[in-house]
């Protein structure tokens, strides 16, 4: 199991939390509507990444991680954003080699870790939103 904190990434960047806020112009609470969207969401991508994993559809593996790194990145996760990063990259080396037995043993490999991260984001994005 790797430690999470070993990525160098915080698990938030504030920065980009402090930009949304900014950019709600009109004071309208929308960046809280975005982050609540991301939170809510974020289960059900989690579930996507680990699906496509674990029936090594490479197409919906990488199209499933693709979209929770960028979420994941335009609400600051940068920790999570790495780990998907990270996952991204092991799926280009699976997809040089047979990926259905490759996908499984990625899954095993990431999903952990991946699970984990999204739960301390989602309870650090409610902390930023209360």
């Amino acid at each position: 199991m790797k430690e999470l904190h070993a990525l160098g990434h915080p698990l938030l960047e504030n920065s980009v939390l402090d930009r949304l806020r900014d950019g709600d112009d009109n004071d309208s609470d929308i960046w809280r509507l975005f982050i609540r969207n991301y939170i809510g969401l974020l289960p059900r991508r989690i579930e996507r990444v680990r699906l496509c994993l674990t029936s090594a559809d490479f197409e919906g593996a990488m199209d499933s991680v693709l979209s929770l790194r960028s979420s994941s990145e335009m609400v600051g996760a940068e920790r999570l954003a790495a780990l998907t990063g990270h996952l991204q990259a092991a799926l280009r080396t699976a997809s040089e080699h047979d990926v259905a037995t490759a996908l499984p043993g990625i899954a095993r490999a990431h999903l952990d870790d991946l699970s984990r991260c999204a739960i301390q984001t989602k309870n650090r994005l409610l902390q930023v939103l209360s």
